[in-house]
């Protein structure tokens, strides 16, 4: 009759069992965790890259029915979402907030489907990509102000527009609204380069941009990198890149940088963020004293 093992070599087995178990689940959760860390990388490494490579021919026609079909629905609900922030904000007693907050999911959810019912042209993919980005903020502003309808009463105003600030939903369509925008303009910055070869075509800006780098850019580069500051930075607000444009050159001319201690475009639009120096049609304002001789497409928030 074979011997039953011993109860220390039992306990041994089972020990070696659950240690091996152990190893080799580390192994695998640490070569998940690698991969994602590599994949990180290289999506953040791509990044720039991924909108370069979405070669279209970008044709103006494309840029105005984009404006007319796309972008103008989502500003409809863009300025009405910071005209309501701002009432919530004024901590009315007398204001309904949940009413506020039931009509712009309302207007989301129209604003959407009005945005959606002309497909881009095939022949500039970027604006595509910036269709389907707008939407989607649209589609996730409808979703998280609707969370909010049935206690918007029950608590002050200011504290319905930080929650609102602080949900997922809202920070995710703020997120892709920014992408968006700057798709958008890489996408004027393509057609500016087949209007004038001199302009680049493409633009992968470096961590920080200096002043006299920012100088020598043309307009629509400049555009472009406050674009890509404001996504970097999560900065949604309802003016234009333009008008921060604007707002930098005009300080760089008038002498009011020296004493800002600022040493890149970066640190500039932190500045004139906090100190909320930029308002809305500074570019339209400005444009013929700075911009004269620049090259743009015929947008309306390029022209009066």
């Amino acid at each position: 009759m074979e011997k039953r093992p011993s109860r220390i070599y039992l306990f041994f087995s089972l020990g070696f069992i659950f240690m091996l178990i152990c190893a080799v689940g580390s192994f695998f959760y640490g070569l998940k965790v690698g991969t994602d860390r590599a994949e990180a990388k290289y999506d953040a490494k791509t990044a720039a890259t991924q909108q370069i490579k979405r070669v279209g021919t970008y044709p103006q026609q494309d840029l105005v029915s984009f404006y007319h079909t796309v972008l103008l629905p989502y500003r409809e609900f863009q300025n009405t979402w910071f005209e309501d922030m701002d009432q919530l904000n004024a901590g009315d007693s007398a204001t309904d907030n949940a009413s506020i907050v039931r009509a712009l999911g309302k207007l989301a959810d129209e604003q959407y489907k009005q945005a959606n019912q002309n497909p881009i042209n095939g022949t500039s993919p970027l604006l595509q990509d910036a269709q389907t980005n707008y939407l989607k903020a649209l589609k996730l502003f409808s979703t998280g102000a609707s969370k909010y309808t049935s206690k918007a009463n029950s608590i002050p105003g200011p504290l319905v527009a930080e929650q609102l600030a602080k949900d997922e939903y809202i920070k995710n369509a703020m997120n892709y609204s920014l992408k968006a925008q700057e798709q958008m303009f890489f996408a004027i910055l393509k057609w500016s380069n087949t209007m004038n070869s001199e302009i680049p075509k493409q633009a992968v800006f470096q961590p920080k941009v200096s002043m006299t780098e920012w100088k020598s850019y043309p307009i629509a580069v400049k555009n472009l990198l406050i674009t890509n500051i404001l996504l970097e930075k999560k900065i949604y607000q309802p003016y234009y890149p333009q008008d921060i444009t604007t707002k930098i050159d005009q300080m760089i001319q008038n002498g009011g940088t020296r004493d800002l201690n600022v040493q890149s475009i970066q640190q500039f639009v932190d500045l004139l963020q906090r100190t909320d120096a930029i308002k809305a049609n500074e570019f339209k304002k400005n444009k013929n004293r700075y911009y004269r001789n620049e090259l743009l497409p015929q947008l309306p928030f390029f022209y009066e």
